[in-house]
């Protein structure tokens, strides 16, 4: 009899403990879920801004294009003016492609023209857009003989 009641003692005595051991393990995995999650948000976070940062010095660099493009263009014909440029994806070496609306303005005043040069990028759903404006100063016609 001496033996089935220590038994039972014994027996009693480590189930609260193996249930305490769940109880911590199941909160010490909440912990480390609650911590991978957190992590993947701010490294999906992360990723978005970076694209947007990626997306707006590519816009950036398409409106200096397009008023290098117009000031060539004004250079060969001086009845340029302006243009929806639409860029390939694959000029790009990117996803996806882009547009420039380019427009020819001239200043008052001046013998001089306004260049401005509207990138967006991505064209089908512009997420960015960049505005380039420039003074440029045509080239002298060469009179006629």
């Amino acid at each position: 009899m001496i033996g089935s009641t220590y038994h039972r003692r014994f027996y009693n005595d480590r189930r609260p403990r193996r249930g305490a051991v769940l109880i911590i393990l199941i909160a010490v995995f909440a912990v480390i879920m609650a911590l991978a999650a957190v992590w993947a948000k701010r490294t999906v976070v992360e990723h978005r801004r970076q694209r947007r940062v990626e997306q707006r010095a590519q816009a950036e660099w398409l409106a200096e294009a397009g008023v290098r493009r117009a000031a060539a263009r004004l250079s060969i014909d001086p009845e340029y003016d302006g243009e929806t440029w639409s860029i390939d994806a694959n000029e790009l070496n990117q996803r996806a492609s882009a547009e420039v609306e380019i427009q020819i303005e001239p200043v008052t005043d001046s013998a001089n023209l306004r260049l401005i040069a509207r990138a967006r990028y991505p064209a089908r759903e512009p997420r960015v857009q960049s505005t380039k404006t420039i003074e440029f100063t045509p080239p002298l016609s060469e009179p006629a003989s």
